[in-house]
C-alpha cells in the first residue's frame, strides 16, 4: 500500500521580511575612537580581547561598545558579524581594515571577521 505524507510549513511572507526596522543611524559609537582592524583569534586562553559580552544577531558597534563600558572596559571589538569582546588594552597584531569585511546581522556597518575585532577606544 502506498502512502502519501502531506508536510506543511509555516511560509514568511515578503511582507513581513520587509517590514524589519533596518537602521543605520544608531550603529556608530559615541565617545568612542575606531582604532581599526586587529587579529584575534582563540588560542587556548589567549585572547587578545579576553571579555565575550555576548554574541548576538542583533549586534552593531555601539551596541558593543556599551555592553562594554558597562563591564568597566577601555576598548571593545565587534567580531565575526555577531560577538562582542572586551578587555583593558590593545594586544592583537593590527591587520589591513578589508580583513574587517563582514556586515553586523541586521545593519549595514562593519562587525569585524573571521579572527578579526574592528576595535574601538574610550575617548
Amino acid at each position: 500500500m502506498l502512502s502519501l505524507l502531506v508536510l506543511t510549513l509555516p511560509v514568511i511572507s515578503a511582507s513581513v521580511v520587509s517590514n524589519l526596522e533596518i537602521r543605520d543611524d544608531d550603529t556608530e559609537p559615541v565617545g568612542w575612537k575606531p582604532y581599526g582592524c586587529h587579529f584575534d583569534c582563540y588560542d587556548g586562553m589567549n585572547r587578545y580581547l579576553p571579555y565575550m559580552a555576548y554574541a548576538s544577531d542583533y549586534n552593531t558597534p555601539r551596541m558593543c561598545t556599551e555592553a562594554c563600558a558597562k563591564e568597566g572596559y577601555k576598548f571593545a571589538g565587534v567580531q565575526f558579524a555577531r560577538e562582542c569582546w572586551c578587555g583593558n588594552e590593545i594586544r592583537g597584531q593590527p591587520t589591513n581594515d578589508m580583513d574587517c569585511f563582514m556586515e553586523c546581522p541586521f545593519y549595514k556597518c562593519k562587525c569585524g571577521g573571521p579572527c578579526r575585532n574592528f576595535i574601538y577606544g574610550l575617548e
